[in-house]
């Protein structure tokens, strides 16, 4: 976004909290639409409220996703303007989220968005600056305008290619039908000997719950124990894991050393970041944009990169990082 228009939403937004709304409220660079919950797991598990949010990105999000210009933000707001408060609040009990806007500054890193649920009609904010106290006071008689205002909505997303249904099952036929905006095939290698993966070599526990983005996230503390595969040979080793409930699983060196160190890890989770900044949930090209210069197939379905101290794979399912496999040399 060019900063003249910016300042301009920005002296508007100061004026039109009372009545209007104008998003975002802060200056970003580019935007794009995801896809997420779209699958039939998000009617049986808890489903993910936003698209991103405090540095966690959805998991179930898809895809490199959908350009959303500076016009259809303008639209947008044409929208917003009448008033948020009741698109907030909801006009059901219910909220899946199968939309989301991530706004992108200029060096590809979230600034703000916005979650919408059309079926259950109810949107959620989120940007790096403080948002106005949305309302909780509304009569029903102004239902027929928020209801207008999700069909608006629609419209304009419908209008520009991005997918809007009624039905879950209609979400699961467009991604089996998109083969040529979610597919993912084949594997590619990276030779980055000559360098670090990381700033430090050796981690411990407490280094590795540095990389916990989310406060409510909590690993669990095991042992793994390995037996010899020699016949007759009783001997076990113990090491120290990590795990949560998803599916990561980090383990560390024998217990008989005196500070444990990861030695290789299985992340699922996006509630943790590596210290190179990639996380479970981006996009495959915004994993990609972080080796600066790609030399590769376009989609592949995994990247290996071999570092001096590190072997990293990063495992996609729709363009969407999905694993991470980290094995510490």
């Amino acid at each position: 976004m060019k900063k003249t228009l910016f300042l301009y939403f920005a002296i508007v937004c100061s004026t039109s909290f009372a009545g209007g709304f104008m998003f975002p409220n802060v200056e970003y660079d580019y935007a794009k639409v995801y896809l997420f919950n779209a699958n039939e797991k998000a009617e049986t598990d808890k489903p993910e409220f936003s698209v991103y949010m405090n540095d966690v990105y959805a998991k179930s999000k898809i895809g490199n996703g959908f350009n959303f210009s500076e016009q259809m933000n303008a639209q947008l707001n044409s929208i917003f303007r009448l008033g948020v408060d009741m698109m907030v609040a909801g006009l059901s009990g219910c909220y899946i989220p199968r939309h989301g806007i991530i706004y992108f500054d200029s060096t590809g890193k979230p600034v703000a968005s916005i979650s919408f649920c059309f079926e259950c009609q109810r949107i959620q904010f989120w940007s790096t600056k403080e948002l106005p106290e949305f309302g909780t006071k509304y009569s029903e008689k102004n239902i027929p305008k928020v209801e207008k205002q999700f069909a608006d909505m629609e419209a304009l997303f419908v209008k520009n290619g991005i997918p809007v249904y009624k039905k879950t099952t209609d979400y699961i036929s467009h991604l089996q039908s998109a083969d040529s905006i979610y597919s993912n095939n084949g594997e590619i290698i990276f030779d980055y000997t000559s360098v670090n993966a990381f700033n430090q070599k050796l981690f411990t526990t407490d280094d590795v719950k540095k990389w916990i983005l989310n406060s409510n996230f909590r690993f669990k503390e095991g042992t793994e124990t390995h037996y010899s595969q020699r016949e007759g040979d009783t001997t076990s080793w113990h090491y120290p894991t990590l795990y949560s409930s998803d599916g990561t699983h980090i383990i560390f060196s024998n217990l008989t050393q005196q500070n444990p160190t990861m030695t290789e890890a299985s992340i699922q989770s996006p509630n943790i970041k590596l210290p190179n900044g990639i996380s479970v949930g981006m996009s495959l090209d915004q994993v990609q944009a972080s080796f600066k210069v790609w030399d590769g197939m376009a989609y592949p379905a995994s990247i290996i990169v071999n570092y001096s101290d590190a072997t990293i794979r990063y495992v996609f399912e729709s363009r969407t990082l999905r694993r991470i496999e980290l094995v510490m040399i």
